[in-house]
């Protein structure tokens, strides 16, 4: 496993758990899927969100009170992502937030 792949699996569950502990105890449920096809892999993670995550221009904002430490792991995933020829997708529907990042093979 090298290092693009470790900061990507590694990043989106940690923020997938961060927004269950946010939310009641019936409701925690993350889902990851990942696939490949078509010569790409494809990781998606889908957790509750009660309020859409608010993004800034092309940067996701932390809801942490410590801004200056925090907020920077989806950038990340984003610039590791797209150095590699990839996508980041991200939705926010009936009370879920997804995101998928596509990478080519």
């Amino acid at each position: 496993m090298n290092l693009r792949t470790i900061l990507i699996v590694s990043n989106l569950p940690d923020n997938a758990i961060e927004a269950c502990e946010k939310t009641d105890m019936e409701q925690r449920l993350i889902k990851v899927k990942l696939h490949t096809e078509f010569n790409r892999i494809t990781i998606s993670v889908r957790n509750p969100a009660a309020e859409a995550p608010i993004k800034n221009g092309e940067k996701f904002e932390t809801t942490k009170s410590d801004k200056k430490e925090h907020g920077i792991g989806l950038m990340n995933v984003e610039q590791t992502v797209m150095k590699y020829g990839g996508e980041c997708i991200s939705s926010h529907s009936k009370g879920f937030f997804t995101y998928s990042i596509v990478i080519p093979l």
